[in-house]
């Protein structure tokens, strides 16, 4: 982390070091009656948990101290329940994956932080909250998370998503992504952040706009702006060009695989490029829609993009074709696995989806922030054989921000 600003092109930049205790602000802090959601609470409430793990009654899951396993304690989510009606609820902002789909983490804007470490089947609370921006996994068997905070820092994990630790100073952290031998962070009306270290220190490598999304594939980078462009960096952030420059739009999210990228736009098309960003083409057939976020495989042959208020859209052929699959739900984020196989999607106000099958078939997945999970759906197949990606030992060293 930078200890002092930094100048780069004339701009001054802040400081990247952490406060003195090291401590995240208090963020998702739940108020007494605060923030109606859903009909249900946001506040206290009472917690009432049955033998099958599924809570019932008025709360949601009990307080930090207690489970809420009677009606004499505290629960979070009183009324009617976390966005009401007492189901697994949760305003998940994003989703990550590790390359062969054994590992997930699972964040939302209210404060949760969940993994699970077979394949989305049982699921792990950390106790951290924040509002929860993005999340990204690299490295191979257990790998190391890096997660953000909109008005917090980045949060880093070194034991698959079972405690965490802030690095990074706090920004409106708005994405972050991996490109095998370094990290790319975007601040909303801040500067991008590039880290060679495992995010022991990071650079900024982009002037000051409201980034909204961030991928990375070997030296090529692409950030997109919310109500404005896609820029892209061929050269690990040294120099950027804008592209899709024909109209401004509110672009949600990007990814990057190979020559593949795949971009989206709220209230706007859904994006292709073959040619590493240099030119982009609109998915007119897929229509205009809340398109919220994309996710390709690592050829960019599975492509699956979630739709706000609308289906999930699938294609197995690199966009070329797509095909709707499960219902109609907030959907608000996905990940794909190295080879597309195993994908995960989340739902604001809902729940994790899964699927094992390249995207053709979802179920439920329960992710409670206290006790008891359980899964709706334990016999929904996991693979016996998942891809692992394969390993490069020549990666070439880079040296970010220069």
């Amino acid at each position: 982390m930078a200890k002092n600003s930094t100048s780069r092109n004339n701009v001054s930049t802040p400081s990247l070091s952490l406060s003195s205790n090291g401590q995240a602000p208090n963020a998702g802090v739940y108020g007494l009656g605060a923030m109606l959601i859903g009909g249900g609470g946001y506040g206290y409430g009472y917690g009432n948990r049955d033998n099958s793990g599924y809570p019932n009654g008025g709360g949601y899951y009990g307080s930090p101290s207690d489970p809420g396993n009677n009606n004499s304690n505290p629960g979070w989510g009183g009324g009617g329940g976390y966005g009401g009606g007492g189901t697994n609820t949760s305003y998940w902002s994003a989703i990550s994956l590790s390359d062969d789909g054994q590992y997930l983490t699972a964040v939302d804007k209210a404060g949760r932080i969940s993994s699970s470490a077979d394949y989305g089947v049982t699921w792990n609370p950390a106790g951290v909250t924040g509002n929860w921006s993005a999340v990204t996994m690299l490295g191979q068997g257990v790998p190391r998370q890096f997660a953000t905070v909109n008005g917090g820092y980045i949060y880093d994990s070194k034991d698959g998503g079972a405690t965490w630790s802030p690095t990074a100073s706090v920004q409106n952290w708005s994405a972050i992504c991996e490109a095998s031998n370094y990290l790319v962070a975007t601040a909303a009306g801040g500067y991008i952040y590039a880290s060679a270290d495992l995010g022991s220190t990071w650079n900024p490598i982009g002037g000051a706009n409201n980034w909204s999304a961030v991928s990375a594939s070997s030296n090529l980078i692409a950030a997109t702006v919310s109500g404005g462009y896609i820029y892209t960096s061929a050269d690990y952030g040294r120099t950027w060009t804008s592209t899709a420059t024909d109209n401004v739009r509110n672009w949600s999210a990007v990814e990057l695989a190979g020559n593949t990228a795949v971009a989206s736009a709220t209230g706007g098309y859904l994006y292709i490029s073959r040619d590493s960003c240099q030119t982009w083409t609109p998915q007119i057939n897929e229509g205009v829609r809340d398109w919220s976020g994309v996710a390709t495989s690592s050829d960019g042959r599975y492509i699956t993009a979630t739709v706000a208020g609308g289906y999930l859209y699938t294609s197995d052929d690199g966009g070329y074709s797509w095909k709707t699959a499960d219902s109609s739900r907030s959907w608000s984020s996905v990940k794909v696995s190295y080879d597309g196989q195993i994908q995960a999607a989340t739902v604001s106000g809902g729940a994790v989806y899964m699927s094992y099958d390249y995207g053709k078939n979802w179920a439920q997945k329960v992710v409670y922030s206290g006790t008891g999970f359980k899964d709706p759906n334990p016999n929904t197949p996991t693979p016996a054989t998942p891809t692992t990606p394969p390993v490069n030992p020549s990666l070439p060293p880079i040296m970010v921000g220069n």
